[in-house]
């Protein structure tokens, strides 16, 4: 089956000798990812998330801009004003701007990045060896769109950096996470540890570690929740029970926290170990380890 491409407007490339046609799904493809990547850039240079509604408008808005652009490139005033009118539309569209200054800062990003992707996509190009020719436009004889190109050296560089931080984070985390043994009820648990440093919690001078709601029902598994959230200790079969107030797990809220008859991290046994439990999960460990479980076992 023979594709039907919709040209926009035809060039005589005088160096190659041959006529180049500007096609209408190269331009709304191409524009579509150079404007996504631009936006991108932008938001890696403010620091800050863009809207999704935001971006999806200034990317359609371009590739609308794009697609008009061959019919008055003859034109050059005209083309110079089309060209100005459209780009401080597309800023406008990028977020609100309370402020002029914050204004031209963006427009300012929004010119740079333009003509940085644009030198990207005309380097591609030669190293390619495509046949191209420019009037306001670029046009290129090939077989697909080059901002597919684009579109799958995004997806690809996502991948890769999305995986590298994975890695890093597990290898990161690994080096603080502790296999640990809990002796309780005649039971024995093995579970797995993370040490924060930001976990400066105590009771009567002595380091808490934080549980997980899974672990807690995990030992416990006939423990009445209502009594635990309703910071009652009546009827729970816990070791001195009391509920203390932790911040930065949740609200500033109170925490059930008891005693374990034994704990075993890194071959030292920890006689009395106070615990104090979230009412969360934290993924990939069962309780956040307090620094002084990590010196002389009791």
């Amino acid at each position: 089956m023979k594709i039907t491409r919709v040209a926009l407007a035809t060039l005589h490339n005088v160096y190659y000798g041959v006529d180049m046609e500007l096609y209408l799904e190269y331009v709304i493809i191409d524009n579509l990812v150079m404007d996504y990547i631009i936006l991108r850039l932008i938001e890696l240079t403010i620091g800050t998330k863009l809207r999704k509604f935001n971006k999806v408008v200034v990317c359609l808005l371009g590739a609308g801009f794009a697609v008009f652009m061959p019919y008055i490139m003859k034109w050059s005033v005209l083309l110079f004003i089309y060209k100005i009118i459209s780009s401080i539309v597309l800023v406008l569209c990028i977020k609100k701007h309370h402020k002029l200054r914050n204004f031209l800062t963006y427009y300012l990003l929004f010119f740079t990045y333009t003509f940085l992707v644009g030198g990207t996509v005309l380097g591609i190009i030669n190293l390619l060896n495509i046949k191209y020719t420019m009037s306001s436009v670029i046009m290129y004889s090939f077989d697909f769109p080059m901002g597919l190109i684009g579109l799958v050296f995004i997806v690809v560089i996502n991948i890769i950096s999305r995986t590298i931080r994975v890695i890093r984070s597990k290898l990161v985390k690994s080096c603080y996470m502790y296999a640990i043994k809990i002796h309780q009820c005649g039971k024995c648990y093995n579970i797995n540890g993370y040490l924060d440093t930001g976990n400066n919690v105590t009771l009567d001078n002595k380091g808490v570690i934080i549980i997980s709601i899974s672990l807690f029902l995990r030992i416990y598994k006939n423990i009445d929740l209502t009594q635990v959230l309703n910071h009652k200790v009546e009827g729970l079969n816990l070791n001195s029970p009391v509920y203390i107030t932790i911040g930065g797990i949740g609200d500033n809220d109170k925490y059930l926290s008891f005693v374990l008859d034994e704990m075993v991290i890194m071959g030292k046994v920890h006689k009395s170990a106070r615990v104090a439990v979230a009412m969360k999960n934290f993924g990939d460990y069962d309780c956040i380890l307090h620094r002084d479980y990590l010196k002389e076992g009791a």
